[in-house]
């Protein structure tokens, strides 16, 4: 199965149990085959001061009527009590992948 992603990103998904046979896959019958779309930004990645906030406000200068999390917040408080993920708004993913392919696709 394809999954098609935003920024022609692909994601192939297989049932290596049924696929490959392999007896350490019993434990994991699911994996992921990826390519890295930002082998550039990888190898920069700590360069670049991608930081949080930073990005949230930026963003929400930009698009002051739009939230940040799928919950519709505007503020990524959660983080501050404990929670250590939090499901973003698209607007708002697409926006940091966006600064991320940007600085990627420098030459």
């Amino acid at each position: 199965m394809h999954e098609a992603t935003p920024f022609n990103l692909s994601i192939e998904i297989l049932n290596s149990l049924q696929r490959w046979g392999v007896d350490w896959l019993k434990r994991w019958p699911w994996y992921v085959l990826a390519q890295n779309s930002t082998p550039n930004f990888g190898s920069t990645w700590s360069r670049h001061n991608l930081w949080i906030n930073s990005l949230k406000d930026e963003f929400l200068i930009m698009n002051p009527d739009k939230a940040i999390t799928a919950a519709g917040g505007q503020t990524l408080g959660a983080l501050n009590y404990g929670k250590d993920k939090l499901k973003l708004s698209p607007d708002f993913a697409k926006f940091i992948i966006g600064k991320v392919m940007t600085i990627n696709d420098r030459p």
